[in-house]
């Protein structure tokens, strides 16, 4: 693997470390705070606004790594900053018609409110993948990584000195906006100091051929990358619909603590292959050797940790987060073999966006939905959670497995005609 491409791996894993590290050290404080209902409650309302944020976006955010010329790159980020803008204001007009059992039946009487917030956090949300997507696009990593850093202080310092004052979930939804409103805000700036002088009123032809250039991504990727969100989030919904907001918020922490590692290594290794394998694909027409570096790379890392999950989750739960969480760490030990199978092989996803087969992704993405769905559903039929969670670890691994080869065959540069 070449220097500079592990060098910006751990460069953005570096900052991705340090900005969860805070959240495993106060983990342990946080769950003897807060009810297991309260980390449902917070689980549910980020699950919509992280559905909803795929929608406004249109995805637009992952074609910022594809155009050959910077000045087209950021015509696509003006693009996503009005389609975000336009979708949140019509997303908050209409939430006002929508009868206020709604909101009640998602997030419970005293946080029905919380629903009017979710337009806010979409943009919030929305914004910051399209800035932080541009600013990586051109290899701005040590920015990206500093402000993430940075909204992380912001997230645990809240959640740590509300939570002195309060065990009220109000805390969770304070400081999720305040953190994500300052590193938005931030990348912003680091945007207008780059390409301040090209944030203009943009001729409507030239949004019609980026659109029509890249026809593909909103025709089967936002689909795809949609059913893949709520793939994420279905559990979350089922889970609370099938059983209670305390599975639920023994599905979450399991998913804040087992998710941290795996988002350190994926996420960071992610967003460099992404700007690596595209730079690949347009010299070669394939990116295959950026493919097998990045997967031996990570199955490397991955096998240590999942044995160490598996022997001893429920007894590091039960020591670290008090007794009463030991079934989180029971529903850590299921989801190892899913853990495993995504840290590896989740990040090669791309290669489907560079080689234009999203219809593939759709096709994978669709058949997910469903046989997790059911594989959630296998537990209801069984009166058990624990039923649930196994069952949606095992159709979730085997779909893994399918995801790699199909990943593999677009890496070898098959173009969609």
């Amino acid at each position: 693997m070449e220097k500079d491409y592990i060098k910006n791996i751990f460069t953005v894993a570096g900052g991705v470390f340090m900005s969860q590290i805070l959240t495993i050290l106060i983990s342990p404080i946080l769950t003897r705070i807060f009810s297991s209902e309260s980390f449902g409650i917070i689980a549910v309302f980020l699950a919509i606004v992280n559905v909803l944020t795929v929608i406004a976006t249109f995805r637009i955010e992952n074609i910022l790594f594809l155009p050959d010329t910077k000045e087209e790159a950021f015509s696509l980020l003006n693009l996503l900053i009005k389609t975000v803008i336009i979708f949140s204001i019509i997303f908050c007009l209409a939430s006002f018609f929508l009868p206020l059992q709604f909101s009640i039946l998602l997030f419970g009487k005293d946080q029905s409110h919380w629903f009017y917030w979710i337009p806010l956090l979409v943009v919030l949300n929305g914004l910051f993948y399209g800035f932080r997507n541009w600013l990586q696009s051109i290899k701005k990593y040590r920015t990206t990584t500093f402000w993430g850093i940075v909204k992380s202080i912001i997230l645990n310092g809240i959640l740590l000195i509300g939570g002195y004052f309060s065990s009220s979930p109000e805390i969770f939804l304070i400081a999720n906006i305040i953190a994500q409103t300052i590193e938005t805000g931030f990348l912003f700036i680091q945007v207008i100091k780059n390409e301040g002088s090209n944030f203009s009123i943009r001729p409507r032809h030239e949004f019609n051929q980026l659109f029509f250039k890249y026809k593909n991504f909103p025709k089967y990727a936002l689909p795809a990358d949609l059913l893949n969100v709520y793939a994420n989030q279905n559990p979350i919904v089922l889970l609370a619909y099938f059983f209670n907001s305390g599975t639920v918020g023994f599905f979450s922490l399991t998913q804040r603590v087992i998710g941290i590692p795996i988002k350190l290594v994926t996420s960071s290794t992610s967003e460099v292959f992404k700007q690596k394998a595209s730079e690949e694909y347009n010299l070669k027409g394939n990116c295959k050797k950026s493919f097998f570096d990045t997967f031996s790379f990570l199955l490397t890392v991955s096998i240590l940790p999942t044995i160490i999950i598996v022997a001893f989750s429920p007894f590091l739960f039960e020591l670290v987060f008090g007794p009463e969480w030991i079934e989180a760490g029971v529903y850590a030990r299921y989801l190892s073999i899913m853990f495993f199978f995504r840290f590896c092989i989740s990040p090669l996803g791309f290669t489907l966006m560079i080689s234009q087969k999203q219809k593939w992704n759709l096709i994978w993405q669709s058949f997910l939905l469903i046989v997790t769905s059911l594989g959630i559903y296998t537990g209801v039929i069984f009166d058990s959670p624990r039923v649930s969670i196994l069952s949606f670890s095992i159709v979730y691994s085997f779909m893994y497995l399918i995801y790699f080869f199909i990943s593999l065959r677009a890496a070898k540069g098959f173009k969609e005609k």
